[in-house]
């Protein structure tokens, strides 16, 4: 088990009738939502490697838009999610204070708040019908997902990387398009009774 603390980043990615999209929250191409992850792990193993890897994180996305600002329109993005990962999970000991691990499964975002504001005029309402409105995501995401860690006495580093399975719908009205959410992790983690 361990106590994690991470960065992560999502973009939505749509695809269709010979094009792609890579955007944020404001529509901005090849641009990502930036937000940070806390939470507890559990990563079982047996004795010839092979285990579970899983946990109940929290994290928080916030944005600014300086485009949306100038013009006087809702210019901050602020999100609460819970995720789970339910991942098989393998480790390799190099000594017995050193270990690397790959674990890989699907994972669970669950969008509790999200709501876009003003920074400049407490006049103009927040909005905060977000979820599963035209060309917003979903409450809820499913996402493919890959993870390693390497593991030096009771601190270890995590990266992994999810690929949505969701469809989103952002474009469904303006023809066949498929939306999907990816994500990237970046966490170090204390592990208590890591040897």
């Amino acid at each position: 088990m361990g106590l994690s603390m991470g960065y992560v980043t999502k973009q939505w990615v749509t695809k269709g009738e010979g094009s792609r999209l890579k955007e944020d929250v404001w529509g901005r191409e090849d641009k990502r939502l930036h937000g940070m992850q806390v939470g507890l792990h559990f990563q079982p193993c047996l004795s010839w490697g092979l285990g579970f890897y899983s946990g109940l994180f929290y994290e928080c996305y916030l944005s600014w838009c300086d485009e949306m600002k100038s013009e006087g329109y809702l210019d901050h993005f602020v999100e609460h999610s819970l995720y789970l990962p339910v991942h098989a999970y393998y480790r390799i000991p190099f000594s017995r204070e050193v270990a690397l691990s790959v674990h890989g499964g699907i994972g669970m975002d669950y969008g509790i708040h999200a709501e876009f504001s003003s920074t400049e005029d407490d006049n103009i309402e927040p909005v905060t019908d977000y979820y599963g409105e035209d060309a917003w995501p979903n409450r809820f995401n499913l996402s493919a997902e890959i993870g390693f860690g390497l593991r030096i006495k009771a601190v270890q580093v995590n990266a992994s990387y999810s690929k949505g399975l969701t469809d989103h719908k952002f474009y469904t009205d303006q023809g066949n398009f498929k939306t999907i959410q990816n994500k990237l992790g970046l966490s170090v983690s204390w592990v208590f009774s890591a040897y």
